[in-house]
């Protein structure tokens, strides 16, 4: 099986779980992999994840010498990425060329074949341009906001990519219509369902919902702040957020504004372990995801594939992947930044039997088991990048 170079543009970060989970993955499928990544993050990343932080190669880390070596390795193929260089908008040509080569460089150090990237800005043309310097195959993920929003270079990404991997079909559609010759699947992102399960029966006759993702307009928690406060008082549920963003003091002063926050709590960043432990103490999901004003938007969260396997019921936005992943039988979809839709998708939770959530989140788990796990996913990769010369 091939060895993987995985570039990405920083590691670790706490929130991007669906990469590393996708490491694990394809590390017990039988694959290799090497961790490049442009940047050091600022922050730990998950405690399941620390034995990752070892294996980590950092560009900083490439010296002159190493740096002059990586000319040695151009290939003949060293003309389309010079055309794939000077084609890139808005990245310093200079700099991608030598991040590229200190790519090119660990890449071909450490004996991998194949050059793995998620999202599609910046790292997605670092791999690109370092893939045709040593002509090896390249494929990159696409997730949000480099996709819809930071997308300078999306439509070029495309075409000099070997396989580019959307995360759901409004996405696949997307991509296939700024390039229509590209080889693009979809390959959803999974969860290690060994690690999110729910043991037992869990209680969820209770009068809280839970919602994770970062404090940004894309994660509708304004729009659940207008449908609490919408609500009667003595009706309104509680809601713990757990993330971080550059919103949060404008999130917290809007729910002083709208007289709901003595309803919302905001609990600051959690590693998933935090779920794993806390998850009884809530009724379901809320994750009323909607477009943001600049057009990002979330496209297969991965959240609400591990509350399912959680066995949790979801309140959900009828929106991009949502749509794929909740069914009516595992929750319930509202039509996404719509105040009264989501008030209903409330009351219908909170009006719900014990039973009748229990039923949900029970299909949820086997859902998720039947369609999204880690390994389905690692096995589906694999055999797109196999299948690349």
């Amino acid at each position: 099986m091939k060895k993987i170079a995985y570039v990405l543009a920083e590691f670790p970060v706490l929130s991007e779980t669906f990469v590393t989970t996708e490491m694990r993955a394809m590390k017990r499928l039988g694959h290799e992999i090497t961790i490049i990544s442009i940047s050091k993050g600022k922050k730990s990343g998950q405690n399941i994840d620390s034995f990752l932080l070892k294996e980590v190669l950092y560009l900083c880390n490439v010296d002159n010498i190493k740096l002059i070596k990586s000319f040695m390795l151009i290939r003949m193929s060293v003309l389309a990425g010079i055309r794939y260089l000077f084609s890139q908008q808005g990245l310093p040509k200079l700099s991608l060329l030598l991040s590229a080569l200190k790519i090119a460089y660990f890449v071909k150090s450490t004996g991998c074949s194949h050059i793995h990237s998620h999202f599609a800005h910046v790292s997605a043309s670092t791999a690109i341009l370092a893939a045709k310097l040593i002509d090896v195959p390249v494929t990159f993920v696409g997730h949000g906001f480099d996709v819809y929003v930071e997308s300078d270079n999306l439509r070029i990404n495309l075409q000099y990519a070997d396989a580019v991997i959307a995360v759901c079909e409004d996405m696949k559609q997307h991509l296939k219509r700024l390039s229509p010759s590209s080889n693009i699947s979809i390959v959803h992102c999974g969860v290690d369902v060994d690690r999110f399960s729910s043991i037992g029966i869990p209680n969820r006759n209770k009068s809280g919902l839970l919602l994770i993702g970062r404090l940004c307009e894309k994660k509708g928690i304004h729009v659940l702040m207008k449908a609490i406060a919408q609500m009667q008082e003595d009706h309104r549920p509680y809601v713990d957020i757990i993330g971080d963003g550059t919103l949060k003091k404008i999130f917290a002063l809007k729910a002083f504004q709208l007289n709901v926050h003595n309803h919302i709590r905001f609990l600051g960043e959690k590693d998933t372990g935090w779920l794993l432990q806390n998850q009884y103490k809530y009724r379901a999901l809320v994750a009323p995801f909607c477009l943001a004003e600049n057009g990002d938007r979330d496209t297969g969260p991965i959240v609400i594939k591990e509350a399912m396997a959680l066995k949790m019921p979801v309140l959900a936005t009828r929106f991009m992947g949502v749509k794929e992943i909740v069914s009516e039988k595992t929750g319930c979809l509202v039509e996404p930044n719509n105040v009264s839709s989501l008030v209903n998708g409330i009351n219908q939770i909170m009006a719900m039997s014990e039973k009748r959530l229990i039923e949900m989140g029970n299909t949820g788990r086997q859902r998720i088991l039947s369609r999204f796990t880690s390994d389905r996913q690692a096995i589906n990769l694999s055999h797109l990048i196999e299948n690349l010369a």
